[in-house]
């Protein structure tokens, strides 16, 4: 009984979170099994991704997913959790899921994003902080040092990290000596033409 003498029930939901949907309204007759609300935790999203065949078989538990939303112009990551075990008779594409956490709750169901799964295939990738990937007409590049006076540049193509950083996920190989450090200096050089080996890809 509520304190204004009008009957009522307290409904509880098991966890913390956002009323997303509302099936029922004022005076309605409901039954046991009824859906009442919808609740979801807004903290963290799924996306549903479809993989061929193919890149599945490089696709594991755990891996790094980054993607764009063109309609937010905002890059977000986050990780595989599940992997069907079968095949989409309609689509012959594996349908995989990861868990994006959504600060703010800018993410909304049913949005469409450009995604990219790493694999056990991206090992030369890395991160490298910020000031030292460069725009320059549209593309990203790095110093790679050659020698102590000799510096390429090298255009890399990158994702948002976690971290706050640049992931490097082509471009750069094993081994590669990125200018990390005041690197501005560099560019400051070859912005001179005093850098012989710089060149662009």
């Amino acid at each position: 009984m509520r304190d204004d003498g009008e009957s009522g029930l307290g409904l509880r939901a098991p966890f913390a979170g956002t009323v997303v949907e509302r099936h029922a309204t004022l005076g309605d007759v409901v039954k046991n099994g009824d859906v009442l609300f919808e609740v979801a935790n807004l903290d963290g999203m799924w996306l549903t991704l479809a993989v061929t065949e193919a890149d599945a078989a490089h696709v594991h538990k755990g891996a790094r997913v980054d993607l764009r939303v063109d309609s937010l112009k905002r890059d977000f990551s986050g990780r595989v959790t599940w992997i069907a075990s079968n095949l989409d008779e309609a689509t012959r594409m594996v349908r995989v899921r990861a868990e994006i956490p959504n600060p703010g709750h800018v993410l909304r169901a049913g949005l469409f994003v450009d995604a990219r799964i790493s694999t056990s295939d991206d090992r030369a990738s890395r991160e490298l902080d910020r000031d030292s990937v460069y725009l320059i007409d549209g593309r990203n590049f790095v110093f790679v040092r050659l020698q102590d006076d000799l510096y390429q540049l090298r255009r890399v193509e990158t994702r948002a990290s976690d971290s706050g950083h640049v992931r490097v996920i082509a471009g750069l190989d094993a081994g590669d000596r990125v200018v990390t450090r005041q690197s501005y200096l560099v560019k400051s050089e070859f912005q001179k033409s005093r850098l012989g080996a710089g060149c662009v890809d």
